[in-house]
């Protein structure tokens, strides 16, 4: 009896030992630096690229070099902004910011806080309706495969012009860069002549005449240099455009959970330091324009500025009649917040 629990003995050891040795099969093998690509369509100097400059240098040294971001700046990524939703979603890169506008036809609720005239021309108030819509567009979005990190809604749109628009009658004809559909139809609406051009090729447009001018930002405005080719403010102050920072969801899982952590806890850092760069250059930027850039700001009569408004409420209702259920979510958050807050 002794010799045979003496020998049980030996044998459990010995088990023991040689589990002791061998790798366990759910721990993985220590390995390096993960590496990612993280783009965006704007250079240095616009606020959501800084943002992420500074993203990319956080992530770098609250993971100890552990999580490795390189920056594709200004389109460097090779993906259209028609393309980007897709690109994150299907893990061609692993996080990019998209404009809700630009890929508005596989998710129609992001452009509707861009519906021309819908959301008052406040930076404050775009910001807020940002924050409080970002949940239920987080809810939507996964269906695409993609975390949305950030949300963010730019200050107001106003066209640039290298030809004087005084009133709204002086629109009719003038051919004006637009961003998505909505943005487009608005634009014949008001007479004008609606014209697609890509990003890098706006600089270009205006200056050899290709274009009248184009609807944009002040903030971009100057950090794009179209300044250089364009002499009037035409200062409509219409909506914004929803912008998003997404991350695609199956690189993310991957993840070790301690790095998962520090892109959670950073997360509001990132929308704080987005906030804080957007509001310093978009309130600096229209002096600029006008000192530095010698531009004229043109304000139209409050007639036809009543009447361009007007033009924009009737696109509400056709498009709230056309949009799927989760588009109309967004808009009845939005224009809930709005009137509760008085601006309806």
């Amino acid at each position: 009896m002794k010799g045979r629990k003496f020998a049980g003995l030996g044998l459990a050891v010995s088990l023991l030992l040689v589990v002791a040795i061998m790798p366990t099969a759910c721990a993985p093998a220590p390995a390096g630096p993960v590496t990612w690509k993280i783009a965006n369509f704007t250079g240095p100097g616009f606020w959501n690229t800084d943002t992420i400059i500074w993203f990319v240098d956080e992530v770098k040294a609250r993971t100890n070099g552990q999580l490795i971001l390189e920056h594709y700046p200004s389109g460097a990524a090779g993906f259209s902004q028609t393309d980007a939703l897709a690109a994150v979603r299907d893990g061609r890169i692993e996080a990019h910011w998209v404009w809700g506008p630009a890929v508005a036809s596989e998710q129609q609720s992001l452009e509707a806080q861009s519906i021309p005239g819908f959301v008052p021309g406040d930076l404050k108030v775009h910001q807020a309706v940002a924050q409080l819509v970002q949940p239920e567009l987080e809810k939507q979005l996964e269906k695409h495969n993609v975390i949305t990190y950030m949300h963010a809604f730019a200050e107001h749109r106003q066209i640039y012009s290298s030809v004087p628009i005084r009133n709204l009658a002086e629109m009719k004809g003038k051919k004006v860069r637009t961003q998505g559909a909505l943005e487009s139809d608005f634009q014949a609406k008001l007479g004008g002549v609606p014209t697609s051009v890509s990003s890098p090729e706006v600089y270009p447009a205006l200056q050899r005449g290709i274009v009248d001018g184009a609807w944009i930002t002040d903030a971009a405005c100057w950090t794009f240099k179209w300044w250089e080719v364009t002499k009037y403010i035409i200062d409509l102050r219409v909506a914004g455009a929803s912008g998003m920072l997404l991350i695609n969801k199956d690189a993310f899982d991957a993840l070790p959970n301690d790095i998962q952590k520090t892109l959670r806890d950073l997360q509001p850092l990132f929308a704080d330091k987005l906030y804080e760069n957007m509001t310093k250059l978009a309130s600096g930027a229209r002096q600029k324009l006008t000192t530095e850039g010698g531009m004229e700001v043109i304000t139209w009569p409050e007639a036809d500025i009543l009447k361009m408004q007007q033009i924009a409420m009737e696109l509400w209702g056709p498009w709230y009649q056309n949009a799927d259920e989760e588009a109309r979510t967004i808009y009845d958050i939005t224009d809930d917040y709005l009137k509760k807050s008085g601006y309806r």
